[in-house]
C-alpha cells in the first residue's frame, strides 16, 4: 500500500464501479462456474434492501444495507485494523528487507499495541466520535426503521457495532492474545525493544532472588517505540511501560521462564545486561559499553528470529506449491519449481519496493511502501 488509502476504502469508494464489473462478469462468465456463483451472490447482496427476504433496493434515497456495512468496516480499518495489518507485512528492521514480514521478535509489544488501541476504540463507545465512522453513522439515518431487527432495519445497524466489537474481542483473545501471553512467547521481549527487554530481565532477576513476584511493580515510564513499529513521530506509538508489561505478563510464570533455554544458555550475559548502568540494546553494538553481547545476538537470531508469525512464510510456500501443482507435474518437480519461483520473485519484489522508495519524496508516504 503506497498511499493513505485503506484496504477497505477501495471497495466502498468504488461501490458503483464494482457493481458494473460484477454485471459484466455475470454476463461473460461460464455457467455453473465458481466465479459466476460469487458474482451472483455479490449482486444479490447489492440489490437487497431493508425488509423481508427478496426486497430490492429501488429507492435511491435509501442506502443499501451492504454499503452501510462496508462503511463501518472501512472506518474500523482506518482507525485500527489497517495499520496493524500493514505492520505485519513489513520487514524486521534489524533482520533487513530479506526477512519478508515480521518475526515474533517484536510481536509481543505489538500485540499490546493492538490490545490498547482496541480498548481505546470501544471504551465508552469512543468510536462514535471518530471522523472515520461519520459516513457510517450518517448512512444509518437513511435506513428505514421497521421495528424489526431481523429485517436489517435501522435498529439492526444501531446494534450491529456492539455485536461486531464483542465478536472481534473474542477472536482477538482466542487467536492472538492466547498464543502470545504465554511463557514461551513473552520471553521474546528480551530480543526486541531495549527498554522493555531491560524491564523484563529485571523482573526475572527479582523472581530468581525471591521466587515471588506477585507484588512486583514494573517501572512506569512513557516509552516511545522506535521506527520498528511505524513512524517515529506518531503519538500512538508512545506506551505506558507498566501497563504494557502487566498485560503481557498477566498469565506468565517467571519461574518457568527462568528454565527456558533462551535464558539458561546465556544467563550470566542476560543478567549482566539487566544490571548495566545504561540500557543495552542487544541489536545495537554502540550501546554495549565494551561488553561483548554477540552471543545474545546469535541467540536472538537462532531462537527468536526464526519464529515467523502464524507460519505465514510456510503458508506462502505451500500456496506456491499448490499453484504449481495445477500444471499437473509430480511432487518432486512442483517442489523444485516452487523453490525456484520464490527465489526469483522475492528479490524482484524487493527491487520494486526499493525503486518506488527512491521515487517518492514524501517521507510518510515512503514509510507506507512495503
Amino acid at each position: 500500500m503506497d498511499d493513505n488509502t485503506s484496504h477497505f476504502e477501495e471497495i466502498v469508494d468504488n461501490y458503483s464501479i464494482n457493481y458494473f464489473i460484477a454485471l459484466t462478469v455475470k454476463q461473460s462468465a461460464k455457467a455453473k462456474g465458481l466465479l459466476l456463483q460469487y458474482t451472483c451472490t455479490l449482486l444479490g447482496l447489492m440489490h437487497s434492501a431493508t425488509g423481508k427476504l427478496g426486497t430490492e433496493n429501488n429507492n435511491e434515497n435509501k442506502c443499501p444495507p451492504l454499503y452501510v456495512q462496508g462503511l463501518f468496516i472501512q472506518g474500523f480499518g482506518d482507525v485500527f485494523y489497517s495499520s496493524h495489518f500493514d505492520w505485519l507485512l513489513r520487514s524486521d528492521p534489524v533482520f533487513g528487507s530479506d526477512s519478508y514480514g515480521q518475526s515474533a521478535r517484536l510481536y509481543s509489544d505489538r500485540v499490546y499495541l493492538m490490545h490498547r488501541d482496541f480498548q481505546m476504540l470501544v471504551e465508552n463507545y469512543g468510536w462514535n466520535a471518530l471522523p472515520a465512522f461519520a459516513p457510517f453513522l450518517n448512512a444509518v439515518t437513511n435506513i428505514p426503521d421497521l421495528g424489526d431487527e431481523t429485517l436489517a432495519d435501522r435498529n439492526y445497524f444501531v446494534e450491529a457495532p456492539s455485536c461486531f466489537v464483542k465478536h472481534y474481542k473474542e477472536m482477538f483473545g482466542k487467536h492472538v492474545a492466547k498464543n502470545v501471553l504465554t511463557n514461551d512467547i513473552v520471553i521474546y521481549l528480551i530480543g526486541g525493544n531495549a527498554t522493555l527487554a531491560w524491564m523484563l530481565l529485571n523482573w526475572l532477576v527479582a523472581a530468581e532472588e525471591s521466587s515471588n513476584v506477585d507484588s512486583y511493580i514494573f517501572p512506569n515510564e512513557r516509552l516511545r517505540l522506535g521506527k520498528e513499529h511505524g513512524s517515529s513521530d506518531d503519538p500512538s506509538f508512545v506506551i505506558d511501560t507498566r501497563k504494557c508489561l502487566e498485560y503481557l505478563t498477566l498469565t506468565a510464570d517467571p519461574l518457568k521462564i527462568l528454565k527456558d533455554q533462551l535464558i539458561v544458555e546465556c544467563k550470566d550475559l542476560w543478567w549482566q545486561m539487566a544490571s548495566a548502568e545504561k540500557i543495552v540494546d542487544s541489536c545495537n553494538a554502540s550501546t554495549w559499553c565494551g561488553v561483548d553481547y554477540n552471543p545474545l545476538v546469535n541467540l536472538v537470531h537462532r531462537r527468536i528470529g526464526l519464529h515467523p508469525i502464524r507460519q505465514q512464510r510456510v503458508e506462502n510456500h505451500v500456496q506456491m506449491a499448490a499453484l504449481v501443482a495445477t500444471t499437473h507435474v509430480k511432487a518432486d518437480r512442483r517442489t523444485c519449481r516452487a523453490m525456484s519461483l520464490s527465489e526469483i520473485m522475492r528479490p524482484f519484489n524487493k527491487n520494486a519496493v526499493n525503486d518506488k522508495n527512491q521515487k517518492v519524496v514524501d517521507q510518510k508516504k515512503r514509510e507506507k511502501i512495503i
